[in-house]
């Protein structure tokens, strides 16, 4: 999780700060990690460019680069039928996810946001109904008895 983004809660606040850049981490272990970053040991070469890099994950994903392998890819299945995305396939996750916060990006996962909407909504007039059930039966006839007991059975409202 971003700690720029205020509209998220965190669990557990970055406390781990790194001393030579402005990151900030939730475990010890992410800090020590991304401290490799900042050093001059780069154990980790591709073997195709012999580029070298600190962590081994960083060489991973630089020499699924040279294979032309493009496995991220805009585009879903809506639960309704149909789908989202325009097709575009894409070599690292980072930029399916700039696509994502483009002009044209937007475009193509509006269908997928659609739908989550659609579903929060009816999750949400569920629990309303559910919840005014609830209060309905709480005034039912038999436990009106154990409220005003003195006046027994309430008579129901003509319909």
């Amino acid at each position: 999780m971003h700690t720029s983004d205020s509209r998220m809660i965190q669990k557990h606040p970055a406390t781990f700060q790194c001393t030579l850049c402005p990151k900030r981490f939730t475990r010890a272990f992410s800090l020590r990690n991304h401290l490799r970053t900042h050093g001059d040991v780069r154990p980790f070469v591709c073997s195709v460019c012999g580029r070298a890099f600190t962590r081994e994950h960083d060489r991973k994903s630089h020499e699924g680069l040279h294979s032309g392998e493009k496995k991220f890819v805009c585009k879903g299945d809506l639960r309704a039928g149909g789908q989202w995305g325009c097709g575009r396939r894409f070599a690292r996750a980072s930029n399916l996810g700039r696509h994502f916060r483009s002009e044209c990006g937007r475009v193509c996962i509006k269908p997928l946001l659609d739908e989550e909407m659609t579903d929060r909504k009816a999750a949400w007039e569920r629990e309303r109904m559910e919840a005014w059930e609830r209060r309905a039966a709480a005034l039912e006839p038999s436990s009106q008895a154990a409220i005003w007991p003195a006046y027994g059975p309430q008579p129901r409202a003509a319909s």
